[in-house]
Protein backbone atom coordinates (compact mmCIF):
# COMPACT_ATOMS: atom_id res chain seq x y z
CA UNK A 1 0.00 0.00 0.00
CA UNK A 2 3.14 2.21 0.78
CA UNK A 3 4.50 2.32 -2.67
CA UNK A 4 1.37 2.79 -4.14
CA UNK A 5 0.65 5.77 -2.25
CA UNK A 6 4.22 7.32 -2.76
CA UNK A 7 3.57 6.11 -6.37
CA UNK A 8 0.40 8.99 -6.56
CA UNK A 9 2.69 11.26 -5.03
CA UNK A 10 4.39 11.13 -7.97
CA UNK A 11 2.41 11.92 -10.84
CA UNK A 12 2.22 14.98 -12.33
CA UNK A 13 -0.64 17.39 -11.31
CA UNK A 14 -0.56 20.19 -13.79
CA UNK A 15 -2.69 23.39 -13.29
CA UNK A 16 -2.76 27.07 -14.02
CA UNK A 17 -3.27 30.30 -12.04
CA UNK A 18 -3.54 33.52 -13.07
CA UNK A 19 -3.54 36.49 -10.48
CA UNK A 20 -4.54 39.89 -12.42
CA UNK A 21 -4.79 43.38 -10.85
CA UNK A 22 -8.86 44.51 -10.81
CA UNK A 23 -7.88 48.14 -11.58
CA UNK A 24 -5.36 47.73 -14.88
CA UNK A 25 -6.21 43.93 -16.25
CA UNK A 26 -2.34 43.60 -15.79
CA UNK A 27 -1.58 39.99 -15.09
CA UNK A 28 0.14 39.98 -11.57
CA UNK A 29 1.43 36.36 -11.67
CA UNK A 30 1.14 32.70 -13.03
CA UNK A 31 1.40 29.72 -11.04
CA UNK A 32 2.45 26.67 -12.79
CA UNK A 33 1.47 24.02 -10.61
CA UNK A 34 3.42 20.46 -11.56
CA UNK A 35 2.69 18.44 -8.72
CA UNK A 36 0.71 18.17 -5.62
CA UNK A 37 2.70 18.65 -2.27
CA UNK A 38 3.33 21.13 0.47
CA UNK A 39 6.61 23.11 -0.08
CA UNK A 40 10.16 23.04 1.78
CA UNK A 41 11.93 25.14 -0.12
CA UNK A 42 11.66 27.65 -2.70
CA UNK A 43 14.50 28.68 -4.95
CA UNK A 44 14.44 32.31 -7.16
CA UNK A 45 15.44 32.54 -10.41
CA UNK A 46 15.65 35.23 -12.76
CA UNK A 47 16.37 38.38 -10.44
CA UNK A 48 13.30 37.03 -8.76
CA UNK A 49 11.01 36.96 -11.88
CA UNK A 50 10.24 33.19 -11.09
CA UNK A 51 10.16 30.91 -7.80
CA UNK A 52 10.66 27.48 -7.91
CA UNK A 53 8.33 25.72 -4.83
CA UNK A 54 10.27 21.55 -3.89
CA UNK A 55 9.18 19.27 -1.61
CA UNK A 56 10.47 17.89 1.22
CA UNK A 57 12.03 14.99 -0.96
CA UNK A 58 13.21 18.24 -3.75
CA UNK A 59 10.28 17.21 -6.29
CA UNK A 60 9.84 20.57 -8.35
CA UNK A 61 6.15 20.93 -7.25
CA UNK A 62 5.01 24.67 -9.24
CA UNK A 63 6.92 28.11 -10.59
CA UNK A 64 5.59 31.31 -9.94
CA UNK A 65 6.30 33.53 -12.45
CA UNK A 66 5.98 37.45 -10.84
CA UNK A 67 7.22 39.06 -14.38
CA UNK A 68 7.95 37.86 -18.10
CA UNK A 69 10.10 34.79 -17.95
CA UNK A 70 12.43 33.40 -20.75
CA UNK A 71 11.95 30.27 -22.13
CA UNK A 72 15.49 29.37 -21.22
CA UNK A 73 14.73 29.96 -17.28
CA UNK A 74 11.78 27.47 -16.94
CA UNK A 75 13.70 24.76 -18.90
CA UNK A 76 16.27 25.23 -16.70
CA UNK A 77 14.01 24.36 -14.12
CA UNK A 78 11.98 22.07 -15.73
CA UNK A 79 15.32 19.99 -16.44
CA UNK A 80 15.99 18.83 -12.52
CA UNK A 81 12.50 16.55 -13.59
CA UNK A 82 14.07 13.50 -13.46
CA UNK A 83 11.40 11.56 -15.70
CA UNK A 84 11.70 12.47 -19.77
CA UNK A 85 8.44 12.00 -20.05
CA UNK A 86 6.90 13.61 -17.58
CA UNK A 87 9.47 16.50 -18.16
CA UNK A 88 8.59 17.16 -21.77
CA UNK A 89 4.53 17.03 -20.47
CA UNK A 90 5.55 19.80 -17.98
CA UNK A 91 7.37 21.95 -20.97
CA UNK A 92 4.47 21.83 -23.36
CA UNK A 93 2.05 22.70 -20.84
CA UNK A 94 3.86 25.63 -19.92
CA UNK A 95 4.14 26.42 -23.42
CA UNK A 96 0.52 25.83 -24.14
CA UNK A 97 -1.01 27.61 -20.56
CA UNK A 98 1.11 30.57 -19.84
CA UNK A 99 -0.99 33.75 -20.48
CA UNK A 100 1.22 35.65 -23.43
CA UNK A 101 3.59 38.44 -22.52
CA UNK A 102 4.40 36.03 -19.51
CA UNK A 103 6.71 34.31 -21.37
CA UNK A 104 9.37 35.18 -23.52
CA UNK A 105 10.93 33.60 -26.40
CA UNK A 106 8.33 31.17 -27.24
CA UNK A 107 8.44 29.98 -31.26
Amino acid sequence: MAAKRLDAQNRPSFDLSVSVDRTSGRIDAVYIQLREGKAVDVREFAHGDAFANYDHAGHLLGIELLAPCKVNVLNKITREIPQRDTRKQARQFIRSGVPGGMLVGVS
